[in-house]
């Protein structure tokens, strides 16, 4: 959705091949995609970084990534424009990497990225929305609210996706990996235009998002807090050892934390332990006796 021209230089020009992936990944019922791979490619802006960061596993000079369902390649160098700017990256594939063959097990990288053939890529217009006032509370104390629009809460990019995308009707869902979900706009999306609208974040984006703007709603200094869930059940261990011989030590611990919040969002709310789940279950049962409302949040769906 930010392209960037990725070379393969020591791929033949004017040559192709298909490549293919699952449909869904945890649903192979529904079949395979087919997309080219070829010389010139599109792949994410922020996938290369000419000066990269520790930590960072994806494409610089010298480093070698996974394109995700096709080859492994390592970046060779790049391109810049008169004012410093990285216009295109190369790098050279290796032949018996292709992924789903034998060869493919022979090359162990710590990046993956994906990309797409500039040969059958489709053009489209990406509309990403933000919020549309700066302030929670835009009207409040007669302020004019017209004053608090935020100037960025539309953002309009000219991006790519794969071919299979082409003529999808108005209004169908899809999931973009590592990118959000997306919609195709009911009104201007057309078969000559693509037109997506970006609906949420993935990995913990979107949920995220969902609860700032519920916090949002909430009146300023109303207790809000946003705490991991793993993090509440560590702390809560720490308060009953240090309340020693309590009778019920939870109720004062659910107690300790009605005093300061109104509303606890409990992120990444995925218990394994019988134990851990015991103990929130009575913590729970006790801060909704104190009257504390709970929003919980997870990427993991409940069985």
């Amino acid at each position: 959705l930010q392209p960037l021209k990725l070379i393969i230089d020591n791929y033949p020009a004017g040559q192709t091949e298909q490549c293919h992936a699952p449909v869904h990944p945890h649903h192979p019922e529904m079949g395979q995609r087919e997309f080219q791979f070829s010389r010139e490619l599109w792949i994410e802006q922020d996938d290369f970084m000419a000066e990269p960061v520790k930590g960072f596993f994806r494409l610089f000079v010298g480093n070698k990534v996974r394109l995700r369902h096709g080859f492994v390649i390592e970046c060779t160098g790049y391109d810049i424009d008169a004012n410093g700017a990285v216009t295109a990256v190369h790098a050279n594939y290796f032949a018996d990497s292709k992924s789903g063959t034998e060869g493919s097990n022979n090359y162990k990288v710590k990046g993956n990225i994906h990309w797409l053939s500039t040969t059958d890529a489709v053009s489209c217009e990406v509309r990403a929305y933000d919020r549309l006032f700066n302030d929670a509370h835009p009207d409040a104390g007669g302020k004019d609210f017209i004053l608090a629009l935020n100037p960025n809460s539309k953002h309009i990019s000219q991006g790519f996706v794969e071919s299979g995308l082409a003529n999808v009707a108005a209004a169908t869902h899809y999931q973009f990996e590592r990118l959000g979900y997306f919609v195709t706009d009911r009104v201007d999306s057309q078969a000559d235009g693509l037109v997506l609208n970006r609906i949420a974040g993935v990995e913990g984006n979107g949920q995220r998002e969902l609860v700032d703007m519920l916090f949002d709603l909430m009146e300023p200094d109303s207790g809000t807090a946003t705490v991991n869930g793993k993090d509440v059940i560590h702390a809560s261990q720490a308060r009953i050892r240090a309340l020693g011989q309590a009778s019920d030590p939870l109720v004062q611990v659910a107690a300790d934390y009605a005093r300061e919040f109104r509303l606890l969002c409990l992120d990444e709310f995925f218990v394994t332990d019988i134990g851990d789940a015991m103990l929130l279950a009575r913590l729970l049962d006790q801060l909704f006796a104190q009257g504390v409302t709970l929003v919980t949040t997870s990427n993991t769906a409940p069985e």
